[in-house]
């Protein structure tokens, strides 16, 4: 649609289908932008005709912030070219974040899809492909994350957030609290852990319900994420994720260069997510807080054989890897590229996860 100053408009067109009415749940965003200048001038969004009802729609850039309205529509003015920020929001279905790019003088057609809410809501960012030099880059750090090599990650959605304890609550509500590896997934014998039992009825302790869940097990992690319907990050994909995929800035902890930016310090427990700073692809405490366990086995002398694109982790082991330090740590453990690891079947207070999904 050509106007008078010589620019196009803008125009969005969102469908959103649901699981249970197609295979695919389609998110449609068509952009229409035009002269060289990279003037344009807003996005339209009607959401009154979609198949799916009630879903409210968010596109940020910088500062720039758009909802829909009550009823589900927004119109902008003086929208530039570049990377902009879409999430979705719907009562029966998983928040859905993407990035999308404005170009001038493209016609795109981007497809998401909407995935079913399940039992917990959890929000996931979408982590692009890309490539990256993992390891200790900066050459501060262990022998273990040597040598620095190109890895290659394929597209994956990582949850925002680490996993709470309401949201654990609900898991083990619905799931007991399961014994895998010779231990309960989730140790409530310790006076750290803040899930306690009442006849049959799981809870999480007042003040501490938005807390990242701790005192769980490798094994615990995975039934969860299971039970979510993702998996475990592996390792490389967290350490991407973490260094803010294609979006790095090269920081040295996950999001800053300046460790107060993105995590408390000497507090002596955990403390609500999101508190502090995300990073560059909006993911919160991957520095600190508390460990987060990752899918794969642990070899110190992984690197030196790790295959360069998606790499699974070694194929033997006795203990699995865990990243992103935690509030029982200094700083330095705070480090995107530092490397832990701990007996899948142990836990402790600092120690905890998040979701991946393909």
């Amino acid at each position: 649609m050509k106007i008078n100053n010589g620019v196009y408009l803008l125009l969005i067109a969102i469908i959103l289908t649901s699981c249970h009415e197609a295979p695919e749940n389609i998110i449609d965003i068509n952009s229409f932008i035009g002269e060289p200048k990279g003037i344009i001038i807003g996005f339209v969004i009607n959401t009154d005709s979609l198949a799916l009802e009630g879903a409210e729609v968010t596109i940020t850039q910088g500062n720039l912030n758009y909802t829909t309205d009550d009823k589900g529509n927004f119109e902008t003015s003086q929208i530039n070219v570049g990377m902009y920020n879409i999430e979705i929001e719907h009562p029966d279905y998983q928040t859905y974040y993407e990035r999308f790019s404005v170009e001038d003088g493209v016609i795109d057609t981007l497809y998401f899809e909407m995935l079913d809410l399940g039992s917990v809501d959890i929000k996931f960012v979408f982590v692009s492909e890309g490539s990256f030099e993992m390891g200790d880059v900066w050459d501060e750090g262990n022998i273990d994350e040597k040598p620095v090599h190109t890895v290659t990650i394929d597209d994956f959605y990582l949850s925002k957030f680490e996993v709470t304890n309401e949201q654990f609550v609900e898991f083990l509500n619905q799931n007991g609290n399961g014994n895998e590896g010779g231990e309960n997934w989730l140790n409530m014998n310790d006076s750290d852990c803040r899930i306690y039992e009442t006849d049959g009825t799981f809870y999480s302790v007042v003040g501490y319900e938005k807390h990242p869940v701790t005192e769980v097990t490798w094994y615990g992690a995975r039934a969860f994420c299971e039970w979510a319907g993702g998996r475990l990050p592996t390792e490389a994909e967290w350490e991407y994720a973490a260094r803010g995929g294609d979006l790095s800035q090269l920081y040295l902890y996950s999001g800053s260069d300046d460790v107060n930016e993105i995590a408390l310090i000497d507090i002596g427990d955990t403390y609500q997510i999101g508190t502090k700073k995300g990073n560059e692809l909006g993911l919160f405490d991957m520095s600190g807080n508390v460990w987060e366990w990752c899918a794969d086995l642990y070899n110190s002398e992984y690197y030196s054989e790790s295959p360069n694109t998606d790499p699974p982790g070694p194929v033997t082991g006795s203990s699995r890897v865990l990243r992103g330090g935690s509030w029982y740590n200094y700083p330095n453990f705070y480090r995107s590229s530092n490397r832990y690891n701990f007996n899948p079947s142990g836990s402790e207070s600092y120690m905890g996860f998040r979701v991946a999904l393909d």
